[in-house]
């Protein structure tokens, strides 16, 4: 009696399971010998199978054995332990969130534990060879590695954040415009709610933390915010514009001067222009008004400025401005030339003037003016002589002044002295006369005259004696004698 044949274990071949994890390792065991066919375990003999291929086998160390199908002569093939792959890990994870809004440039670095070879993911599902992660949105992410050969993925316990900063935002800006003409004074403030942090100003000249600017000059001015780090600017819509105070300019004054003398009735006008509405002086400043005529002024000097309605701006007129007061002319001298007879309108006044405009006007009644100083056929009387100028104003009266005419003489008596006979002419008339220039010429006909008062020779008849001043003015005639 012999014992039964011994199986011999000729190969054992195995696969490690694919990943960390899984159970698929496997063990194949070749035998030969023995009976022929056999039972094989790998688990110390604590149970047999009929096949010698093993599958679905998780890691660990298994006992390999072989015996002979009827149960007989078990056979040890050693130990073979079945591994997972290398297991790799996460040391750190550095990370940056986006550096300006609507930049897509966050990072994470993905710092291995060990010096393998491996693959990275922020999503666990696309997977790179590099550890850094760039151009990444804002939003939650999941660090992840495993090794090169697509196994032990392994994920960072802490979810990733990155973060944008917020974006501030403008709210009003306020400007102070500048004060006057030649000033730099203007001012602008920015209104404007925070960002992700405190905020940084700039009116197109530079940064700073104050929302204020002052001391500005005319401009354009381009307002923009961001935050102190310097990410988000944000442009306010249009730029801000410090208008230039232009000096107004004084084109020209106008003036009409008094209508007459003693008159306050003289007229200042200014004309200027300027980019607001104007006020205007005569008085160096110390009234103004929105009427660019001046009225009822009296002859004088004047200062004229010019400025805008809000006080900016003021501007003098090179030169004082002067009304010039008329001045009156004067009669110097009058000449008179009484009427040549009585009852004779033939007298003359003939005026001179002086100092005026030196052309003038004369009058003897302040109503009618003429230009020649002569006064003609003038009624014996008084007579108020005026001169003005030639314009008509500053009318001015003389002493009042009289033309005369000669004195007529009465005839007194007619004494008649009849013909001594007929047909004899030595008749007499004897005249006497009074009055008149005191010294007398006689006639009896009006036409002839003499010095003496006695006619003879005179034929019988009718006479009419007249009696008139010596220089032949003025006879009267008397009543007729026979």
């Amino acid at each position: 009696m012999s014992d039964p044949p011994l199986p011999e274990i000729d190969n054992i071949s195995f696969t490690n399971p694919t990943d960390c994890g899984a159970d698929d390792g496997t063990i194949t065991i070749a035998a030969s010998a023995g009976e022929g066919s056999f039972e094989y375990s790998i688990d110390g003999q604590g149970s047999w199978q009929s096949t010698s291929n093993f599958t679905n086998l998780a890691p660990g160390t298994y006992e390999i054995w072989v015996r002979n199908a009827s149960g007989t002569c078990s056979v040890s093939g050693g130990s073979i332990t079945l591994s997972d792959p290398p297991l790799s890990s996460i040391e750190d994870v550095i990370f940056n969130g986006a550096t300006d809004c609507d930049v897509t440039d966050g990072e994470i670095e993905i710092i291995p534990a060990g010096n393998g070879v491996y693959q990275y993911s922020i999503n666990g599902s696309i997977w790179q060879d590099t550890p850094l992660f760039q151009d990444l949105e804002a939003g939650t992410y999941t660090a992840f590695i495993r090794n090169a050969d697509g196994t032990c993925p392994v994920a960072w316990p802490a979810s990733i954040v990155l973060v944008a900063p917020d974006a501030p935002a403008i709210l009003a800006v306020n400007t102070t415009p500048i004060s006057d003409c030649g000033q730099m004074d203007a001012s602008i403030e920015i209104v404007a709610t925070e960002g992700s942090s405190s905020l940084a100003y700039s009116i197109g000249l530079g940064w700073t933390t104050e929302a204020i600017f002052t001391n500005l000059p005319s401009g354009t001015y381009q307002i923009a915010v961001r935050n102190a780090d310097g990410s988000c600017q944000v442009d306010f819509a249009q730029a801000v514009v410090i208008d230039t105070l232009e000096l107004p300019a004084i084109v020209g004054v106008n003036i009409q001067g008094p209508t007459d003398c003693g008159s306050t009735d003289a007229i200042i006008q200014i004309i200027a222009t300027g980019q607001h509405p104007l006020f205007y002086s005569i008085d160096n400043g110390s009234s103004w008004s929105a009427n660019a005529v001046f009225g009822n002024l009296v002859p004088g000097t004047y200062d004229v400025m010019v400025r805008y309605d809000d006080g900016t701006c003021s501007i003098p007129f090179p030169e004082s401005v002067i009304i010039a007061a008329l001045e009156a002319p004067s009669i110097s001298e009058v000449s008179i030339l009484p009427a040549t007879d009585c009852g004779v309108d033939d007298g003359t006044i003939i005026l001179t003037a002086s100092g005026g405009s030196n052309a003038w006007e004369y009058s003897l009644t302040g109503i009618d003016w003429q230009t020649s100083p002569v006064f003609n056929n003038l009624a014996p009387g008084s007579y108020t002589p005026s001169v003005r100028n030639a314009n008509g104003t500053c009318a001015t009266a003389g002493a009042t002044i009289t033309i005369t005419a000669p004195a007529a003489p009465l005839l007194g008596t007619a004494q008649v002295t009849a013909a001594s006979d007929c047909d004899t002419n030595d008749g007499t008339i004897t005249l006497t006369a009074n009055g008149g220039s005191g010294t007398w010429q006689y006639s009896l006909t009006g036409v002839e005259w003499q010095n003496s008062p006695v006619f003879s020779n005179l034929a019988p008849g009718s006479y009419t004696p007249s009696v008139r001043n010596a220089d032949g003015t003025c006879a009267t005639v008397g009543a007729t004698v026979t």
